[in-house]
């Protein structure tokens, strides 16, 4: 069973996921994605060759931290588009409308 929220909790909460929000969309965003791309393609590259490669196997912690790593950069930025759904599931909730919705009404 959901918690019920306080006012300002329900504000706190809606003030950080509109911030996570707001990270997805600025202009650099891409760039960040890009740059995680980019080096979860180096750490594959490092794991393959070990793998195919290496001159002994790769110890079960390295594959662990590898995975794990890269499971946190996609956990980073996923948290903006879960924020981003979180929000608005929360404002449609509460009967809360978009100013397009306002104006159509």
């Amino acid at each position: 069973m959901a918690k019920e929220l306080s006012a300002e909790e329900r504000r706190n909460w809606m003030v950080r996921k509109a911030n996570l929000t707001a990270l997805v969309q600025h202009p650099s965003w891409p760039d960040l994605v890009s740059a995680v791309g980019e080096r979860q393609a180096a750490i594959e590259k490092i794991v393959l060759a070990r793998t195919l490669y290496g001159r002994t196997p790769m110890q079960p912690m390295e594959v662990g931290f590898y995975k794990g790593f890269i499971a946190g950069m996609r956990f980073f930025l996923a948290v903006g588009s879960t924020a981003e759904g979180a929000l608005e599931r929360y404002l449609t909730e509460h009967g809360a409308r978009t100013e397009e919705e306002a104006d159509a009404a």
